[in-house]
């Protein structure tokens, strides 16, 4: 986890930076009543620390919760199991609540809140309005990302949005049912959404930090999650047309160190913001998806799927359709075990890019284990753009969907396409391009969850039915769990959301696991 670095400096880095440097890369730091929240500029730190909570959620394994358990990745032909157990469970769907990455992501996010509800309760002190209502907005936003995360990967969670005093107040919080957190959720985005409104005309949207377009893409994101598409289209409809963040020409822009820099920043619209060179803020993922036979301090965690790959080959194009080797590179040479040569995947570009010379991108060499410089695009324009498709339907998507494959390469979309590769269902086609243009973004699990249980189980049941899991060095053992996992002929419904973790049960008072765990 992220090292702590003294309170100190922290405070004479923000007091000495404009507030056009708010976003500058700030370690992570503890804070406390006692020494903070006495004034605007200590308000100004305490905001920073809730940005910079951020980093341990993201450097969480997420990936292996959410693409790995998805179709797109599968556990690795590696045979360094004692270091991998973690990410090879859940890639047959086996998710225990002593996993360390189920505990790790919780922990995370509800240390992000835990900064966001302290803040929220001394605001008081900022005597300027905009200033004010700038930073209840944002961190409200922040809140509210973390929980409609949290609520998609655990189900019911404790619902906390004031200040806990002791560990007794703690101990006693019961889980809350998912609508009620849904209501939450919906609002303090739409609270953050009336505090933009209210700011000063000439407020500037700032690389990595939270603006309007930010709040309006999430609130349209949960209502499109709930199924109420009719208050989704007015918000997302309004990024898409009116706030100035645009496709960037070259995919592989979006995906490079110091991304701020570069042409890539004007499609993103909520980065997770990391720095390199051994400061204790690079990023884990970097590392975690990167080769472990090719790059000194990958782990080769991550390894695209069959499935994923054949969705290029039979929606798009594995030559012409640039985010093809992006985000499905492979090597045939580099893993020799008993003179056979296995094949190695990973995906490139959360690794981080940069120039291969010839026009096109290569992963960058990391020089230090977990400490990758790339920027996480957690949300960018061509989501909202498939959003905007998928919400106003073929007629009006279509060229949208068209938009995001003439900037990879890939050919064109018909309404014949539609009939004959996804049965008349642009849906699938708008589900299927989230797929090829966001796969390694963590954004597949819920794309399955939000169609309904019943698809998310079909669509892993024919997974776990396939070779693809089963194409590691732990052949038997992989096909012996699957099996047992598909005892009743399909994955069951509750293996869809993660365990709560085994160590908060046992402090809880009051906890209760999710049903199927036995722990």
């Amino acid at each position: 986890m992220k090292r702590n670095i003294f309170i100190t400096f922290l405070s004479f880095i923000i007091l000495m930076t404009s507030c056009e440097d708010f976003l500058m890369k700030i370690p992570h730091t503890k804070l406390s009543d006692k020494n903070f929240y006495r004034n605007a500029d200590e308000i100004n730190a305490a905001v920073t620390g809730c940005y910079n909570a951020l980093l341990a959620v993201k450097n969480s394994k997420e990936h292996t919760l959410n693409e790995v358990r998805s179709d797109n990745a599968v556990f690795p032909n590696t045979d360094n199991i004692n270091v991998t157990s973690l990410a090879f469970y859940p890639s047959v769907l086996i998710t225990e609540p002593t996993n360390d990455y189920v505990e790790l992501y919780w922990a995370s996010s509800y240390h992000l809140i835990s900064r966001v509800n302290r803040v929220i309760s001394n605001l008081n002190v900022v005597a300027s309005e905009n200033q004010k209502w700038q930073y209840e907005a944002e961190i409200r936003f922040l809140r509210a990302w973390a929980y409609f995360n949290l609520v998609r990967y655990y189900g019911d969670v404790p619902l906390i949005t004031e200040v806990l005093n002791n560990g007794k107040e703690a101990r006693e919080i019961a889980r809350t049912p998912v609508s009620e957190v849904y209501d939450a959720i919906i609002v303090d985005l739409s609270t953050a959404d009336s505090l933009f409104a209210e700011l000063d005309t000439n407020y500037k949207k700032e690389y990595g930090r939270i603006n309007k377009w930010a709040v309006k893409t999430l609130l349209g994101k949960v209502y499109l999650t709930l199924g109420r598409n009719d208050e989704a289209k007015p918000l997302i409809e309004d990024v898409y047309k009116n706030s100035g963040y645009k496709l960037t020409q070259n995919y592989g822009d979006l995906f490079v160190e110091s991304l701020e820099t570069t042409k890539g920043a004007e499609e993103i619209i909520f980065p997770i913001r990391f720095t390199s060179g051994g400061l204790g803020m690079g990023n884990y993922f970097s590392t975690d998806c990167a080769n472990i036979y090719q790059n000194t301090f990958g782990n080769s965690l991550i390894y695209f799927s069959n499935s994923l790959r054949d969705a290029y080959i039979n929606t798009s194009s594995t030559t012409l359709d640039k985010r093809y080797k992006i985000n499905c590179s492979e090597v045939t040479t580099g893993h020799v075990v008993s003179g056979f040569n296995y094949p190695v995947r990973y995906l490139a570009k959360m690794v981080g890019l940069e120039s291969n010379g010839a026009g096109g991108y290569k992963s960058v060499k990391l020089t230090i284990k977990n400490d990758g410089g790339l920027d996480f695009p957690e949300l960018r324009f061509a989501e909202v753009a498939l959003i905007y498709a998928e919400l106003f339907g073929e007629e009006v998507g279509l060229p949208v969907l068209n938009d995001i494959r003439n900037r990879a390469g890939a050919p064109v979309l018909t309404s014949a396409d539609i009939d004959t590769k996804f049965d008349g269902n642009f849906q699938e086609a708008v589900l299927n391009e989230a797929r090829l243009e966001l796969a390694g973004e963590n954004k597949r699990f819920f794309d399955l969850l939000r169609m309904g249980n019943q698809y998310a189980v079909n669509i892993l049941t024919d997974l776990l039915n396939t070779e693809d899991v089963y194409s590691s060095l732990y052949y038997i053992q992989a096909y012996n769990l699957a099996q047992e996992v598909l005892r009743n002929g399909k994955v069951d419904e509750w293996r869809l959301l993660l365990p709560i973790p085994f160590n908060d049960i046992m402090r809880s008072d009051v906890l209760e696991q999710n049903p199927g765990y036995t722990r």
